[in-house]
């Protein structure tokens, strides 16, 4: 009983992502230069990076998952073969609040995407 209840724990505490920490911030300060200040993939470095191109986050899905911790996982280990580096000089915490951000911008998208679908866009 006593094993199973720490399991529990563990994932819910796993799940909680940074509240003090403003995602956005850190967003702006450290993925622009590549991803862009708006999250569409347009920065001032993507231009010179070869294909793939960084991700856009409000069309495109992502590579790895779109949940926070697949997000926070991909910030984490980077992305294999591409300009996306492990972000190992962002605290934990940051990564957690960028991965939040990150995952707003995918929740817009989808809401979107499904509104045009429905054809409920105005």
């Amino acid at each position: 009983m006593n094993k199973t209840f720490f399991i529990f724990i563990l994932s819910i505490s796993s799940l909680s992502f940074a509240k003090d920490i403003d995602g956005k911030t850190v967003y702006l300060t450290n993925c622009t230069a590549c991803h862009g200040s708006l999250g569409d993939g347009r920065g001032p470095a993507a231009a010179s990076i070869a294909n793939p191109k960084p991700r856009n986050f409000l069309q495109e899905s992502l590579k790895y998952g779109e949940s926070k911790d697949q997000i926070f996982k991909t910030i984490t280990n980077g992305v294999p073969n591409t300009a996306m580096p492990p972000w190992s000089a962002l605290s934990e915490e940051e990564r957690k609040a960028v991965a939040g951000y990150i995952f707003d911008l995918v929740e817009k998208r989808k809401k979107s995407d499904s509104n045009v679908a429905s054809g409920k866009e105005h």
